[in-house]
């Protein structure tokens, strides 16, 4: 065989190769196209028809070929495709005879005779495109002007209403247990109290993998250990994972329904607009909390400051008197701290005070506070005291904890405490007055040489 023949074989398998490739590509669109696509012989008879197609007309494929083009199409006004679309090019507007004899508004484009005795009807839903507007209007105008708990809840409803779902929610991560707590949970119309569950066998769980998760059916298949989505009935179910600006997991935005998810596409659009507003939210809400906590607690060690120390006794005073208990409050100094900041500097002082800090709170009950008010000096409420040995007992524990040293740099460091004890109602039955006794008190541990507790003179029982 001489060269011009192979080559001229190699030139026609590579166009039939050329042609079987642009065939594939050409039909991909064809079934893929978001747009509903109409294929009409000379006749107006519907040959072929696309996905989309289907979905507009609310047709199945058997349904809707065959269909003759005045059976589908129906004039919108005298600007439109007034003969149908067979009958010349052109785009205009016409009605949808759908197969549940319902009327859609729609944008139609008519090709003629792209391919000999074929013409294409390219649908657009005009409808679809009004409903999506208007949807996220209501969303929007149903959120606006919310914040905080109150933006989330009226999220939700408002998701469970325009999108025709039986429940939303939203949840974020918990930072102390990484658990998810949800944030507002509506099911049937009714928002239903919140909760706290583990990542672990939820959707959830694919925090910081994914952006989404969607389970079109069988949900609670799926997910055998979510007690969220059992609880909701959920047959069908979507959620968007919340980010911060830096990419960290935030929490989730998600839609589910007793029955399996139809138009995806849809909730997706839907669902993306308002993660981004919901992630904002979660941001600020953090922010809050981040700058609540600044505002009551110290920096250094984490304890509850001076401000957040008032209330917490303001708090145990009122629950004192309403129900005739006794309650101590405990000044605390740290002996010589000065002489560690001159021997090892200011940086060493710091990490003894926060071992000071952790020491304190395992030796108090939950319940009890402890605050540092600054520099060494801390204080802690106990409520409830009973008798004032219990007390002491308490005292006892913390002077046997500064046995121990606290490693600093490879540095074994020893202190001691100076404690002094005020109690209610014996040494008075105001704040102010428990603050004096006990700050006293401390003072008078202190002149005799630290590493011990003294109560103040009316409260010794």
């Amino acid at each position: 065989m001489s060269d011009t023949v192979k080559t001229g074989h190699a030139a026609k398998a590579s166009a039939r190769g050329m042609v079987s490739r642009t065939e594939a590509y050409l039909q991909a669109l064809f079934e893929h196209s978001p747009d509903a696509i109409v294929v009409m012989d000379d006749d107006g008879r519907c040959v072929d028809a696309n996905a989309a197609a289907c979905r507009i007309f609310k047709l199945d494929y058997g349904q809707l070929v065959e269909r003759h083009v005045d059976e589908l199409f129906k004039p919108a006004n005298g600007d439109g495709l007034t003969a149908g679309p067979v009958g010349g090019e052109g785009m205009g507007s016409c009605l949808l005879l759908c197969g549940d004899r319902s009327l859609r508004y729609a944008e139609c484009r008519i090709t003629q005779h792209f391919l000999p005795g074929l013409h294409f009807a390219m649908v657009r839903d005009a409808d679809g495109q009004l409903g999506l507007r208007k949807i996220i209007s209501e969303i929007a105008q149903g959120v606006s002007g919310e914040i905080g708990e109150g933006f989330f809840r009226s999220l939700v409803w408002h998701l469970c209403q325009a999108l025709e779902l039986k429940a939303a929610f939203a949840a974020m991560v918990d930072v102390k247990s990484g658990d998810m707590q949800t944030l507002a949970i509506c099911c049937d119309g009714e928002h239903l109290e919140n909760m706290s569950y583990a990542l672990q066998g939820t959707p959830c769980a694919q925090a910081g993998t994914a952006e989404v998760c969607v389970c079109p059916t069988g949900a609670r298949q799926r997910y055998p250990g979510d007690a969220l989505l059992h609880s909701l009935g959920a047959e069908g179910f979507y959620g968007r994972f919340l980010f911060d600006v830096s990419g960290k997991p935030l929490g989730m935005l998600a839609v589910a329904d007793g029955a399996p998810l139809a138009d995806l596409e849809f909730i997706e659009t839907i669902m993306q607009i308002f993660s981004a507003r919901a992630a904002s939210e979660l941001q600020r809400k953090q922010a809050d909390r981040q700058l609540h906590h600044y505002a009551y607690h110290d920096a250094l060690t984490g304890l509850p400051n001076r401000m957040l120390f008032n209330d917490r006794l303001q708090q145990a005073l009122a629950q004192a008197k309403r129900g005739n208990e006794r309650i101590a409050v405990m000044f605390l100094d740290v002996d010589r701290l000065k002489m560690v900041n001159d021997a090892f500097g200011h940086a060493c002082g710091d990490t003894l005070l926060q071992a000071v800090g952790d020491r304190l709170r395992r030796c108090v009950r939950e319940g009890d506070t402890v605050a540092r008010l600054g520099g060494d000096e801390f204080t802690a409420v106990l409520r409830n005291i009973g008798k004032t040995g219990n007390v002491a007992v308490i005292a006892e524990k913390i002077i046997a904890a500064f046995d121990q040293p606290v490693v600093v740099a490879g540095n074994n460091i020893y202190v001691t405490a100076s404690i002094g004890i005020s109690v209610y109602p014996e040494d008075g039955e105001d704040a102010g007055m428990l603050i004096r006794c006990a700050d006293g008190a401390m003072y008078r541990s202190k002149s005799r040489g630290g590493n011990i507790y003294h109560f103040s003179t009316a409260g010794v029982a």
